[in-house]
């Protein structure tokens, strides 16, 4: 099914790059490809692939999206040329089935990617460090200490930023 896009609601909405073309396709997983809604158009699965789709329509940048999505129109049942009539057009799978609602979106926007251990997050973490990142760290112990603020912030640099307040 194609929908069309309105631009988002919020005028502060975050700067996204719209994702390959082609992971917004086909798939059996509901926490990748078109974005899952039911017939009301609420969106269950995909908020960020939306969301992006949004931002690339509204800043010009989803001809590669719309590209692609007229080339593969055929593919997902559906005439090339109404896609290309459509000011905004969006790949979606319609949920038809009668599921609870609030169960479904909760399962289908969890990561079903294995976590790393907390060893696993140890050793990767102390690859990062080097000679000239350990010579930073002051003796007191104290990592808040403001004589670590520079060992913090090239720790902090050198990767491990992405995983703060991850268990």
């Amino acid at each position: 099914m194609l929908a069309s896009c309105s631009r988002p609601k919020t005028a502060d909405s975050p700067r996204l790059h719209p994702p390959p073309p082609d992971s917004l396709g086909r798939t059996r997983r509901a926490d990748t490809g078109a974005p899952i809604v039911v017939p009301d158009r609420v969106v269950e699965s995909g908020n960020g692939r939306t969301m992006a789709i949004r931002e690339a329509y509204r800043s010009g940048r989803a001809e590669e999206y719309r590209e692609w999505l007229t080339e593969e129109a055929e593919t997902f049942g559906l005439d090339p040329e109404r896609v290309k009539a459509m000011t905004h057009p969006v790949l979606v799978r319609v949920r038809t089935e009668a599921l609870d609602r609030r169960e479904f979106a909760i399962e289908a926007n969890q990561d079903d990617k294995l976590a790393m251990t907390a060893t696993e997050k140890a050793r990767a973490d102390a690859d990062r460090l080097d000679s000239a990142l350990l010579a930073k760290l002051s003796d007191d112990g104290n990592l808040l200490a403001a004589s670590n603020r520079d060992f913090v912030t090239g720790f902090l640099s050198a990767g491990a930023r992405g995983r703060l307040g991850q268990g």
